[in-house]
């Protein structure tokens, strides 16, 4: 599904979530985590096409330290969702659908720490997407490098590259033109690199910052009609008080299409940002519950006017821990 700004819906809703944590505290070296976490949306009224959105996440990791700084890490994922994304990256078939499907991962991991506070890790992943209807299931997979430094505290930084094999099971590439080429399927790879700086500003940690930068280079298997280059930034500033904390989020992110037309009328490359923002206040009213207010900014500027839109979502609420 595309985001856009055709059949625009303002619309309240009611949203409820509910996060289980079960964590074994390490012993004779290792441990265990099993996370689950589901949040559902209800729009009011019920719209014609979109009426809910729902997601559901579960997940199993188990780590083992040998010593000398080594550490191995599992890690199986399961998601659930029934909600509507952006499938205009790698498609020019622009639909307006909820989508329902499922999503598997395994993780491995090899992780060693030295005693400067420097480390290096070695990841892999392979994942299936089902969907229910309409998008091409699909398989991912790669290797993901990571070598960074923690110091001070609490804070690290951290650079790496990350390379994604997609393939489809039955979508077709593109020729230069635009037309479907048959008797092959369509596979990117992705090459990415990324710097991450975790910092706590004071010996308290109540002001703390995240900033992440990465660059993307996406390669079709074909003609190169859905190659493309992602630079991305993103900021998270948080501070956290005795009662209180708030969170502000930014990211910006852009595309520029190596060949891809605006439309065959228009031969300019196609090109997007997006720009997403969130501030966030929660207050402790007693040990276990607090509210929140949460507003969040999502805009789209594009060369391609079907894709362009702008969104406002305030959103306020009670969490509950038990």
């Amino acid at each position: 599904m595309l985001f856009s700004n055709q059949h625009r819906v303002e619309s309240p809703f009611l949203a409820a979530g509910l996060d289980v944590l079960l964590w074994r505290l390490p012993e004779n070296g290792w441990e265990y985590l099993i996370l689950g976490t589901g949040e559902y949306l209800r729009y009011l009224p019920s719209q014609e096409v979109v009426d809910k959105e729902a997601t559901a996440l579960g997940q199993a990791q188990v780590k083992k330290s040998f010593g000398s700084g080594w550490k191995a890490a599992a890690t199986a994922e399961y998601l659930y969702f029934d909600q509507v994304f952006d499938n205009s990256i790698f498609d020019r078939e622009f639909s307006f659908l909820q989508v329902q499907g499922h999503t598997l991962t395994l993780r491995p991991s090899l992780r060693r720490e030295f005693k400067s506070g420097a480390f290096i890790e070695i990841e892999s992943f392979l994942t299936r997407q089902i969907f229910k209807e309409v998008v091409d299931d699909e398989w991912q997979a790669g290797p993901k490098l990571t070598l960074g430094r923690s110091y001070g505290n609490a804070s690290e930084i951290a650079f790496g590259y990350l390379l994604t094999d997609r393939w489809f099971d039955t979508r077709q590439p593109r020729d230069a033109d635009g037309a479907l080429v048959s008797g092959k399927s369509l596979e990117f790879y992705q090459h990415e690199l990324f710097a991450v700086w975790r910092h706590s500003w004071d010996k308290e940690r109540r002001w703390r910052t995240v900033t992440r930068l990465s660059f993307q280079r996406s390669n079709d298997n074909d003609s190169g009609y859905y190659d493309y280059y992602r630079p991305r930034l993103s900021q998270q500033l948080r501070y956290v008080g005795k009662t209180w904390q708030v969170r502000a989020d930014a990211k910006l992110t852009y595309y520029q299409y190596d060949s891809q037309p605006v439309s065959f009328d228009d031969p300019s490359r196609r090109r997007k940002t997006f720009i997403q923002a969130t501030l966030r206040a929660e207050k402790n009213l007693f040990k276990s519950v607090k509210v929140f207010a949460e507003y969040e900014h999502e805009r789209s500027i594009s060369n391609l006017n079907f894709e362009a839109y702008r969104a406002n979502i305030v959103s306020a609420g009670l969490d509950w821990e038990f």
